[in-house]
């Protein structure tokens, strides 16, 4: 042992894995005391999507405790949680960025020439601040923004709620061989035959 993390939750012994040495009781102590500080800043019902604090505390009882908490999603923590491709996670309880501070520029190119098969894609990056001040590349996120910002045309800037927001809207639209119907508030963009087609909120498209 030689580095303590948050005194009385996580310790590490070489630098590379983490050790558990807090209960249960503790962790969860945690997870409401945080998220009532950050819903002071943002609003009562704003924090809806978790990340794991130094390591996954991979047990029934927490994550159960973390669905009664009103969290909807669980994102990994650290590089190593990083996945490949740009779909959107089947299981919100287990999902993860899909870039990090060493490839953000590279990949950030990846996602803008990926092909537009209308089907619905993401593109997050989990960094910290030392990641470019260690590395030494700030450079790096400059670049990213100056190439990537700004384009509201092009990319849609969203929270991880109005992601899958979005998503359960997609997945409620009732389709028939005439007409698609949105039942939901918000603007929906499809693909037919080619053609990006755009139904309005509790608006019924007739299919041609």
């Amino acid at each position: 042992l030689y580095k303590t993390q948050t005194e009385g939750l996580y310790h590490y012994h070489t630098g590379k894995a983490w050790r558990k040495v807090a209960d249960d009781n503790t962790y969860c102590k945690l997870i409401d005391e945080c998220k009532i500080l950050l819903e002071n800043v943002f609003g009562k019902g704003s924090i809806v999507s978790y990340v794991w604090p130094f390591c996954e505390q991979n047990n029934d009882v927490v994550k159960e405790h973390i669905k009664k908490s009103g969290y909807k999603a669980v994102r990994k923590a650290r590089a190593l949680g990083s996945i490949t491709g740009y779909a959107l996670p089947e299981d919100r309880m287990k999902w993860s960025y899909n870039s990090s501070a060493a490839n953000i520029f590279k990949d950030g190119l990846e996602y803008e020439a990926y092909p537009d098969d209308g089907e619905l894609k993401f593109f997050c990056f989990g960094v910290h601040s030392h990641d470019f001040e260690n590395g030494n590349c700030w450079d790096v996120l400059e670049e990213f923004a100056e190439r990537f910002g700004n384009r509201p045309t092009e990319f849609w800037y969203a929270s991880v709620e109005d992601i899958f927001k979005y998503e359960d809207a997609v997945k409620s639209l009732e389709i028939n061989k005439e007409t698609i119907t949105n039942h939901s508030d918000l603007r929906l963009y499809m693909m037919i035959d080619s053609e990006k087609i755009v139904i309005e909120p509790k608006s019924t498209l007739e299919i041609h």
